[in-house]
């Protein structure tokens, strides 16, 4: 096993945070869409603890939101984490790091 990552290692992981990325962005969008349609029917029938729950889970993926980038990088860390090919390239890497170029990555983690 060479420590230096292959061009390959750099694409997969890349192209693993960016469809992470692409899918927990718009799955928390369409939950925040789906609190706004109906907030106000639960303040109308009186369900408090339902309305306390979307207020706080809508603040908390605002959040998310707000850290999706590195909310990403996590859940690439945990799926590509524990196999030894990616493991030290991810050990290496930041989250800022992989919104650059693959070439610039290479020549900065390959040597």
């Amino acid at each position: 096993m060479s420590t230096q990552p292959d061009i390959s290692i750099i694409r997969k992981i890349k192209k693993a945070h960016e469809n992470i990325t692409i899918v927990t962005g718009v799955t928390i969008g369409m939950i925040l869409l789906a609190y706004f349609f109906t907030f106000a029917q639960l303040v109308d029938t009186g369900y408090n603890g339902l309305v306390l729950f979307e207020t706080v889970s809508s603040v908390v993926l605002v959040i998310a939101l707000i850290f999706l980038r590195q909310l990403s990088f996590f859940l690439v860390k945990l799926l590509y984490g524990h196999q030894s090919v990616y493991k030290s390239f991810l050990a290496a890497v930041t989250a800022s790091d992989l919104g650059k170029d693959e070439i610039t990555l290479l020549e900065r983690f390959g040597s």
